[in-house]
């Protein structure tokens, strides 16, 4: 029986052995294939770039040639030594108007001295259309050989290049921004602490990295310059990356449906409905912050609360501590877990 259980499980082994074999080769077949057609892709645009630069350089040698080779003097009119053909059409416009009168000055001048030296005709440029139909394939190019459009320059790398600090700057501390939080009250703190430079765009976009951290670093690290060029521009990026932290702020609904957990104390709970009760806006009133914190209570803080004329919350948590040494909640301090400290 064991053997015919050996021989019956040798087949499934192989079988599954040769299916595993099949799928990698299929995936490797599909990766060549794959970066086959990425080098195919790559050559293309390599070609076509070579194309358009050979057209536009033939176009421009073109274009030098009837400009600097086609006489368009008229017959009898000899222009200045040294100048060009075509060097400047309102001079040459000027002097076909006085031909007549300056006939002896144009013989004169041909007998002047010889040319000054060969003339180099200006600097090849290439017309905005065409130098942005260039960058994009070269941005293309790039990308499918996987060098980027960043360097590892100080210049590709700074968000704000040539900044220069005041002599006497010292960084401010910030309160590091995770991207936990609401963006606009960060922008606030930030904006707050750095007063003294509000209207020096330069120094607010690069300090502004000192105070974030982790996700929010990497976040401004992969910002690009070009489409930061001003204080408005970081603001409003960093509060479209992070407006979903605005949408999860609480409101009244969450502060009345909060309960005090059975591991917190009573001091711990008010600390954190607290907190949660300050991110609510608009912000609540004081007294219906008492009121809404007061329904949120276990017995028996409840019972002991629910009369109470306290008008601050804080007038509230010192109630229940009074309440507690006048022994009016008749129950262990253990099971209170409140302290004198807590007071």
């Amino acid at each position: 029986m064991n053997h015919r259980g050996l021989e019956s499980s040798a087949p499934r082994h192989r079988h599954h052995t040769r299916a595993r074999t099949k799928e990698m080769e299929s995936a490797i077949e599909q990766l060549e294939q794959q970066n086959q057609e990425l080098r195919t892709e790559n050559q293309r645009l390599k070609e076509e770039v070579a194309k358009i630069q050979e057209q536009l350089t033939k176009g421009h040698v073109e274009r030098m040639t009837r400009v600097y080779e086609t006489p368009r003097h008229p017959p009898g009119f000899t222009p200045q030594y040294g100048m060009p053909l075509g060097w400047n059409d309102n001079m040459e416009n000027q002097q076909q108007s006085r031909q007549p009168e300056q006939a002896g000055q144009s013989e004169a001048q041909g007998s002047g001295p010889g040319p000054r030296g060969p003339f180099q005709p200006p600097p090849f440029e290439i017309n905005r259309p065409e130098r942005m139909k260039w960058d994009a394939l070269e941005e293309r190019v790039r990308a499918i050989e996987g060098t980027g459009s960043h360097g590892l320059d100080a210049t590709d790398l700074c968000l704000v290049p040539n900044i220069t600090l005041p002599p006497d700057f010292k960084m401010p501390k910030f309160e590091k921004y995770k991207g936990s939080s609401c963006p606009r009250v960060h922008l606030a703190m930030y904006c707050r602490k750095m007063a003294a430079y509000h209207h020096q765009d330069s120094i607010l976009i690069h300090c502004f990295q000192e105070s974030l951290t982790g996700a929010a670093l990497r976040w401004f690290v992969g910002l690009e310059s070009g489409h930061i060029k001003t204080w408005r521009d970081l603001a409003d990026a960093f509060v479209r990356q992070y407006k979903y932290n605005e949408d999860m702020a609480p409101d009244r609904s969450r502060l009345q449906n909060l309960s005090k957990k059975d591991s917190e104390d009573f001091k711990e709970y008010a600390q954190r409905w607290r907190e949660l009760a300050a991110q609510v806006q608009p912000p609540l009133p004081e007294r219906e912050m008492v009121t809404m914190f007061i329904d949120t209570l276990p017995p028996p803080y409840f019972d002991k609360t629910v009369g109470s004329v306290a008008s601050s919350f804080a007038d509230l948590i010192k109630v229940v501590f009074k309440s507690y040494e006048s022994s009016v909640f008749k129950v262990p301090l253990a099971n209170l877990k409140i302290s004198k400290s807590d007071y």
